[in-house]
């Protein structure tokens, strides 16, 4: 009766396991998924406030700095405007750039 029941139930065992997998590995992407975004968003936060640190310490330093500046105004809202560009470009750029040139198969290998 044993090996009755216990070949009855090989197929719902099965099938546990199947979806155990499954569901492990749903669980992994997600937890990978999860991680990349919230790097993404902590590294977006600092370059923000590093624009904002920078534009208010440049700002605050132009009047020191006004006699080395040519074809510039100190409070120069272009000048300001053309580095936060540069500087928020940057940003996404650099990461995007590496994230280009990894090789796939590499990166399923490493994680």
């Amino acid at each position: 009766m044993d090996e009755v029941a216990g070949e009855s139930m090989a197929r719902a065992r099965f099938d546990a396991s199947l979806m155990s997998i499954i569901c492990a590995i749903g669980l992994l992407l997600s937890a990978v998924g999860i991680y990349g975004l919230m790097a993404h968003a902590v590294e977006q936060r600092l370059a923000a406030s590093g624009m904002v640190a920078g534009g208010l310490g440049a700002s605050n330093l132009t009047r020191f700095l006004a006699a080395f500046l040519f074809g510039a105004t100190p409070h120069d809202a272009v000048a300001f405007s053309a580095v936060a560009a540069l500087l928020a470009a940057a940003a996404v750029a650099v990461p995007a750039y590496r994230a280009a040139h990894v090789d796939p198969i590499a990166a399923f290998k490493r994680g």
